[in-house]
């Protein structure tokens, strides 16, 4: 699969603060496609999540796999935070999917350490 255009940033006026990023996201029918990795991805319907309000987001887990592209420090320092909060299922499920695309990624040996031999996340696929 092939897709030139990831985001599209918007801004009130010309030469206005840029306001809000759209992210556009990889997809085949019902199913989201990790543009880094075709073997990666899942049904759309567990790409996001929805606060109590109704706000929708990334779900954590989808987007820890995206900020592992290029480790800046607020990504290292987000990925670190949300390790331990993450069940075993999830944390393999993440070192799998980032271990698929990006061998010896030192994120992959971290979400591994302490995830049971069996598991995943549902729906999703690596």
């Amino acid at each position: 699969m092939e897709s030139f255009v990831h985001d599209v940033w918007c801004r009130p006026r010309a030469g206005a603060l840029w306001a809000l990023p759209l992210m556009l996201l990889d997809a085949e029918v019902d199913r989201w496609v990790f543009r880094r990795d075709g073997r990666i991805g899942g049904p759309l319907a567990a790409f996001g999540r929805r606060t109590a309000d109704g706000v929708p987001y990334v779900a954590p887990l989808v987007q820890r796999l995206f900020k592992a592209k290029n480790r800046l420090p607020k990504d290292e320092a987000d990925f670190a935070a949300a390790l331990p909060r993450m069940d075993e299922a999830a944390r393999r499920w993440l070192a799998e999917a980032i271990g698929t695309w990006s061998s010896g990624h030192p994120w992959a040996t971290r979400a591994r350490c302490g995830a049971s031999p069996t598991g995943g996340m549902p729906g999703l696929t690596r």
